[in-house]
């Protein structure tokens, strides 16, 4: 019943991404979205581009702890890290995240630098919240949030498919701030439209 729930699907490959170390990209979509006819520019990321098209809660198709968008958002995270590649960092996007203008080649290559690193469970592209250190690429406190664009490890993606759904409401605050080491660039790079 579940696997009707979500249609996952190659979109786009690059030959010369933006973060090399990053293999994959997943962009959560959802079935009446239209938003993907702007996103051509998320496929220049990484390596490989999937897009994850979501049939939404309501459709009777998931459990019934999902029971409304929040919830909904984190099944469609907890599906990509249950697909995703097993080794290595993957890149998670909501279908709204748009590359800001003025970030160049050369933001995204210090930023791949610390991911090829893997001193982090979350680095991401641009959320916000109080930080513990600053720097090039500072490291967030107990909470960030508008998880739009993230570089998951392993680590935290094994963190998300445990969650349990019905014992919490968004994967920013209840699941990925949990996390001890989070990370993100000394300005932004990919924000929500």
């Amino acid at each position: 019943m579940e696997g009707d729930a979500y249609e996952v699907r190659l979109w786009a490959e690059c030959a010369t991404p933006l973060l090399p170390h990053v293999k994959e990209a997943y962009i959560l979509s959802m079935a009446t979205s239209t938003r993907l006819a702007n996103a051509a520019d998320l496929a220049r990321l990484c390596g490989k581009t999937f897009v994850q098209i979501n049939q939404g809660h309501r459709t009777g198709l998931k459990e019934d702890a999902v029971n409304c968008p929040s919830r909904d958002i984190v099944h469609a995270y907890q599906h990509v890290c249950k697909q995703c590649t097993p080794a290595g960092p993957v890149l998670i996007l909501e279908d709204d995240a748009v590359i800001m203008p003025d970030a160049t080649p050369a933001h995204f290559a210090a930023a791949d630098r610390f991911i090829a690193s893997r001193e982090f469970e979350v680095y991401t592209l641009g959320s916000l919240g109080p930080f513990l250190t600053l720097g090039q690429h500072p490291r967030y406190g107990c909470f960030l949030g508008f998880l739009q664009a993230a570089v998951y490890s392993e680590r935290a993606r094994g963190h998300i498919v445990r969650a349990e759904i019905s014992k919490l409401k968004h994967v920013d605050a209840h699941v990925v701030s949990r996390l001890p080491r989070k990370h993100t660039y000394r300005r932004p790079l990919v924000v929500q439209h």
